[in-house]
């Protein structure tokens, strides 16, 4: 599994950020998306990790579902070998890649090991990929073409990555019964976006859980609050968000 390592301060005993990266499960890991890669590791003071899962028609899930938690037990072992602390371990997904963020935290888990994740940030989320939940969320109907995310491509998505397995909670989170227990977490929703109740709709379930939760619902913006400049005042108060968070959960 491909996984790029982006150190921009050289330092050691840096803050882990594990990166799972957007594109509707069907697109890789762009070259694109690699300054904003560098710009968090910076921006958190961390060292990032960006996993370059499978992605679908080609392989569909649980194969990004697999190789995401595969690199993420990887990175808890070697982190530490490249400069990380990894008692000091983030998840950070955007889009399709919070919906694997989420899901890894979940199976960590199950497996006992959710307390080496001390905060998950999801932007974005795609909580419920059921064709009913596209059909009767609020969000998905005000905001169904004109914004960029539209929910046409979302179901184009879920037909490639995971046809017939929607209801399976490791494709949407949001089914899983029992989230206490979870690392808290920074969730980041937009006004204009049809995954928007998605993201409400997860931090109420996890504050009811007693997870601690910082979200927050971005008016006037759009998926994952796309064509804003470095500087915009949303972009600054996210970066708040997740420092805070940081500083709260270390």
């Amino acid at each position: 599994i491909p996984v790029l390592v982006f150190n921009p301060a050289h330092s050691a005993n840096l803050p882990v950020i594990i990166h799972y990266h957007g594109g509707g499960f069907i697109a890789p890991l762009i070259p694109a998306l690699e300054h904003s890669l560098w710009q968090d590791a910076k921006t958190y003071g961390a060292i990032v990790f960006a996993v370059d899962y499978r992605v679908g028609p080609e392989n569909k899930f649980p194969a990004a579902v697999n190789d995401s938690y595969a690199a993420f037990k990887w990175i808890v072992a070697h982190g530490s070998e490249f400069g990380g602390d990894t008692s000091r371990i983030v998840l950070m997904g955007n889009s399709a890649g919070a919906n694997l963020a989420a899901v890894v935290t979940q199976k960590a888990k199950k497996e006992g090991i959710a307390g080496k994740i001390k905060l998950q940030v999801l932007n974005g989320l795609p909580a419920d990929l059921r064709p009913q939940h596209m059909e009767t969320s609020v969000s998905y109907q005000q905001n169904a073409t004109g914004y960029f995310q539209t929910k046409a491509a979302c179901y184009f998505a879920v037909e490639c990555y995971a046809p017939g397995e929607t209801a399976n909670p490791e494709v949407s989170p949001l089914l899983t019964e029992d989230l206490s227990g979870l690392p808290p977490a920074v969730i980041i929703n937009a006004e204009f976006d049809p995954l928007r109740e998605d993201g409400i709709l997860y931090a109420a379930r996890l504050r009811k859980a007693g997870v601690r939760v910082r979200d927050k619902c971005f008016a006037g913006q759009i998926h994952l609050l796309l064509g804003l400049p470095a500087d915009a005042t949303e972009i600054k108060d996210y970066e708040t968000m997740v420092k805070s968070a940081m500083n709260e959960s270390f």
